[in-house]
């Protein structure tokens, strides 16, 4: 298992004052205007709206709480205050960059008609993170049939230098949610943590070339000295139309087994520990063949593929919870024995057009009357203005529990609590 109890080296100066800092600050504002902030008897939390349902997930009050409250003061405490899901909660950075890509640069694809934007693309990414003040951001060439192609690499050292944790998503592709909405993820949070150094060091990379077989993770992979100093590896691909916000991770065998969990089961243990529902693969086995339909799609909650040895999906896909399709940049991770996470947002339960890929998670959406019988990736109708008018409000929804659970891996990795208890 990757997390551990405690951390194995104390936190530098520079970061206990900028976390400080962090919490400080509202502290001060909320006892000058103590007079008209109603008392709290208790600290609280984020409020969560979600459906009842039958059989409900894990939540947050299933297992012990690891966040301490702050000192006691004479004036009230507000929830944004102790609550890491809003600590770091990039969501409007996000959409900012959501926007512009699904209204600056729609074709992005190597082999596009223009290829402006997918240079353009690649530029835009360098910018935000120079901007944002990373000074070590690099391409990382290689080629594609005799096209010149590149990964672009933000480095960030961190506090050990034992490990790093490698960030993932591509940037090549058309498509507003495949997969601006990836590269919106990343620049959002890298925009977010900066400042504040990771606790491993830190590869944030945007893949060329994974629309047309995965050629920018494989270089990445296959320039690696020691795969076994990857901590774990998260991808992020297609996470604004689908219903569902998905994580998925593990390795699954030929038999069917699957091993490598521990990344996996890491990310499960902070979303719980941050606030958020979780249907894990216990809560999703069987619910279909008993329901005909997923679960309620509720806020502030993360799913996974429902399919299980004893449940497998009504077209027999045999791709087994947690795990999912190889058809993204974990792949070539995977495959060299790096632990992986994916975040996704899709919908496992859709029969789309009732073919192949029936419930198979192409379909993003449970309404086949829009789209390509309810998908949206790789397809004509991945626009902003669709993912606008379909599903006002759903990507920054997304955006917010995935750049909460996204930061909070980066920043405290070796520990399943939301945030170590002791960072300010």
């Amino acid at each position: 298992m990757i997390c551990i109890s405690i951390y194995d080296k104390v936190w530098t100066m520079k970061n206990r004052i900028l976390l400080f800092l962090t919490l400080l600050s509202p502290l001060i504002i909320s006892c000058a205007n103590a007079d008209s902030i109603p008392m709290l008897e208790s600290t609280s939390y984020i409020s969560m709206e979600t459906t009842t349902v039958s059989n409900p997930p894990m939540n947050s009050s299933t297992i012990e709480e690891s966040i301490t409250s702050l000192p006691s003061t004479s004036c009230s405490i507000t929830s944004q205050q102790e609550d890491p899901a809003t600590r770091f909660d990039f969501s409007p950075q996000c959409m900012t960059h959501l926007n512009y890509i699904g209204t600056n640069l729609t074709d992005r694809d190597i082999n596009g008609v223009s290829n402006n934007d997918h240079n353009d693309a690649k530029a835009y990414i360098q910018n935000v993170l120079a901007n944002a003040g990373y000074s070590n951001v690099f391409e990382q060439s290689f080629t594609y049939r005799r096209k010149s192609a590149a990964n672009v690499v933000c480095r960030i050292a961190g506090i050990s230098h034992t490990k790093r944790v490698v960030l993932g998503a591509h940037y090549d592709g058309d498509g507003v949610g495949d997969n601006g909405s990836g590269i919106a993820l990343l620049l959002g949070v890298a925009e977010g943590i900066a400042g504040i150094t990771p606790y491993y060091d830190l590869d944030i990379v945007f893949f060329d070339c994974e629309e047309v077989g995965e050629y920018g993770s494989i270089a990445y992979v296959n320039a690696l000295e020691d795969p076994s100093a990857i901590a774990f590896m998260i991808n992020i691909d297609s996470i604004a139309f689908g219903d569902y916000p998905n994580i998925y991770g593990g390795n699954q065998s030929s038999s069917g087994n699957i091993t490598q969990l521990e990344a996996y089961n890491l990310a499960v243990a902070k979303a719980i520990n941050l606030g958020f529902n979780m249907w894990d693969s216990d809560d999703l086995d069987g619910y279909f063949a008993l329901h005909g339909t997923g679960p309620e799609i509720a806020e502030n909650t993360f799913y996974t593929n429902p399919w299980t040895k004893n449940h497998d999906s009504p077209n027999h896909l045999r791709v087994y919870s947690p795990t999912t399709l190889d058809a993204s940049d974990h792949v070539p991770f995977k495959d060299a024995g790096i632990p992986i996470v994916y975040f996704e947002a899709t919908n496992w339960f859709s029969a789309g057009d009732g073919g192949y890929d029936a419930y198979s998670g192409y379909f993003e959406v449970y309404d086949t009357t829009i789209g390509d019988h309810g998908m949206f990736m790789n397809t004509q109708y991945d626009t902003l203005a669709n993912l606008n008018a379909y599903f006002p409000g759903r990507a920054e929804q997304h955006f917010h529990i995935y750049s909460s659970l996204l930061s909070s891996l980066v920043l405290y990795p070796n520990t399943n609590e939301a945030a170590p208890q002791n960072d300010h």
